[in-house]
C-alpha cells in the first residue's frame, strides 16, 4: 500500500490563471509564427503542431506505464521530440 507524502498543486491549481491546454496551444502558435519556415511542411498551422504535441505526450505516457511507472513524463522529453 502506498502513502501520499506530498501533493504538488502549486502550478496546477493555485498559480495557474488559465487552462493548461491554453499554454500548449499558445506555445504551438509561437513556434508556428516564429519558425514556420523551419518546420516540417505538414505543419500547416498551429493546431497541427498542438495536436502533434498531444500525440507525443500520449506516447510518452503510454511508454511510462508500459515501463511500470505512472503516466508522467519530463517536459524536456516532449519538447525534444516535438521540435525534432
Amino acid at each position: 500500500m502506498y502513502k501520499i507524502r506530498t501533493i504538488d498543486v502549486w502550478d496546477t491549481i493555485l498559480r495557474r490563471d488559465c487552462h493548461p491546454e491554453c499554454i500548449k496551444l499558445t506555445t504551438a502558435q509561437h513556434l508556428y509564427l516564429g519558425w514556420s519556415d523551419h518546420l516540417n511542411p505538414s505543419f500547416t498551422d498551429s493546431w497541427r503542431l498542438y495536436n502533434a504535441r498531444l500525440e507525443i505526450e500520449r506516447e510518452l505516457a503510454a511508454q511510462a506505464v508500459k515501463d511500470g511507472k505512472d503516466d508522467e513524463y519530463e517536459i524536456v522529453s516532449v519538447l525534444e521530440r516535438w521540435v525534432r
